[in-house]
């Protein structure tokens, strides 16, 4: 839902990359605090559901992120998973976030191509439903 909410704002600054308005740095802070913000309502969002912390569907490490620093602000709280995104985040579960947004944003200001490890991962993932003639 988040990140659903957050679409136009991802258009505005992939847009501002492939018109080289804003640095890489900016962008890669521009993602990293939607994708902070996501994790923070997954959290939330868990958390009111009051189920087994082994069911939480997400990496279990922003879990834990939100239950150590409940007490802060939520503005200090997004900024501890903004932080934890650009150290430690992963993108398809094997890539750096950084070097990831990094490298999207290099593509949309049409600086080099994205590099095919992504694309390799993403096809490996694809899954094709039969054809159900319903």
């Amino acid at each position: 839902m988040k990140n659903f909410e957050n679409r136009g704002k991802y258009e505005q600054i992939k847009n501002q990359a492939k018109e080289k308005q804003i640095t890489a740095v900016q962008y890669i802070h521009s993602i990293t605090r939607f994708e902070a913000e996501a994790a923070l309502f997954r959290c939330e969002v868990f958390e009111s559901f009051d189920q087994p912390k082994e069911l939480y569907p997400a990496n279990p490490k922003y879990l834990k992120l939100y239950e150590d620093n409940n007490g802060i602000c939520r503005e200090e709280l997004i900024k501890k998973f903004q932080r934890f995104i650009i150290d430690e985040g992963l993108v398809q579960r094997q890539f750096s976030a950084k070097a990831y947004y990094y490298d999207s944003y290099q593509f949309f200001a049409r600086n080099k191509a994205m590099p095919a490890k992504y694309e390799a991962v993403q096809e490996a993932e694809f899954i094709e439903l039969p054809n159900y003639n319903i």
